[in-house]
């Protein structure tokens, strides 16, 4: 993670060679698979396939016919496989990095912002004050007032006020 990037050069070479040694790994497989499905009529198993291929009088040599090709063929197409997915790679990481960078110039802007304002108003971080009032639903009803009837007429009803201090002044304001 903190080393070196390689380059696109060497990403074509890393990408080449493992998808040609991987492709020379499994020719022998792919050497069966193919017997099996060209003789696919008689239903050959994996066994009956891999003697086929010994019969025919070249031993194990057999069973790389054709590994030069493959090698060739998964070789390109795996460097070429591995060069786009490191370059699609590094540009989704440059672009979180920019990301990253970006909230972080922001959240610096946030607190300097902060800052400031606490500066230049004392009472900013002043707690609201709330004070508690009460209304006898009796007295209310006899009133007038439907919103703080409580059925009984007979019970009390609390009324919360909110004091926000504003420019070092409490406003108050009751419900």
């Amino acid at each position: 993670a903190g080393g070196r990037q390689p380059t696109t050069a060497e990403d074509l070479v890393m990408g080449g060679s493992a998808g040609a040694a991987a492709a020379a790994a499994t020719t022998p497989l792919d050497v069966v698979k193919t017997r099996m499905m060209c003789s696919a009529s008689t239903r050959p198993t994996v066994l009956g396939a891999a003697r086929s291929v010994l019969a025919e009088g070249e031993g194990f040599k057999a069973f790389f016919r054709g590994v030069g090709p493959r090698a060739l063929s998964n070789g390109l197409n795996s460097a070429m496989f591995f060069c786009f997915f490191e370059a699609i790679r590094r540009v989704l990481v440059q672009k979180q990095q920019q990301k990253a960078a970006a909230l972080v110039v922001e959240q610096q802007q946030l607190v300097q912002v902060t800052h400031t304002t606490e500066q230049q108003q004392p009472n900013w971080r002043q707690e609201p004050v709330v004070a508690l009032s009460s209304v006898n639903s009796s007295n209310a009803a006899a009133n007038g007032s439907k919103s703080q009837r409580t059925g009984t007429g007979s019970g009390w009803l609390a009324c919360l006020s909110l004091a926000i201090p504003l420019n070092g002044q409490v406003q108050t304001s009751w419900a």
